[in-house]
């Protein structure tokens, strides 16, 4: 896995007292470094694992021929803007069908869930299932980074 680094700006603002009635801040700044992880696309072997994973997510909730199937390599932290707990590099799947959530519980009395977009959360490193979701509307992949055919 490649990894980026990103420079980071510290800044300390440091109060000061001039001569007189005169005062002031003046900032000092360090540099330093972090790093942010850098996901590549799957390689063919991870992405025939990884379309063969979809096919059976897809055939367990309604429809064993999905279709539009596209995966992008990201982060789950970047992908869900900020609202889950970990930030492994994962690669996010979605497809195109006619999807019955039959894997997500339902309350007693309450329908299931459907939706015409499938999209999975597959942690780069393992390929376990960290995430599902059905939609309505697609997510705009491109916008997390290149993205690739499923070969569906």
């Amino acid at each position: 896995m490649n990894r980026t680094r990103r420079r980071v700006l510290i800044a300390i603002a440091i109060p000061v007292m001039s001569l007189g009635i005169f005062g002031g801040l003046v900032a000092t700044g360090a540099i330093g470094y972090s790093t942010q992880p850098k996901v590549d696309l799957p390689d063919p072997a991870t992405l025939a694992q990884i379309r063969a994973r979809s096919v059976e997510w897809a055939s367990e909730n309604g429809d064993g021929t999905p279709s539009e199937g596209q995966v992008v390599a990201t982060t789950r932290n970047t992908f869900y803007q900020g609202n889950v707990d970990t930030d492994q590099p994962v690669y996010i799947v979605q497809v195109r069908g006619h999807f019955v959530g039959f894997r997500f519980p339902v309350p007693p009395g309450k329908p299931v869930r459907t939706g015409n977009y499938m999209t999975i959360v597959f942690d780069a490193a393992t390929l376990e299932v960290t995430d599902w979701e059905l939609a309505a509307d697609p997510h705009d992949l491109a916008s997390y980074g290149p993205t690739m055919s499923l070969g569906l």
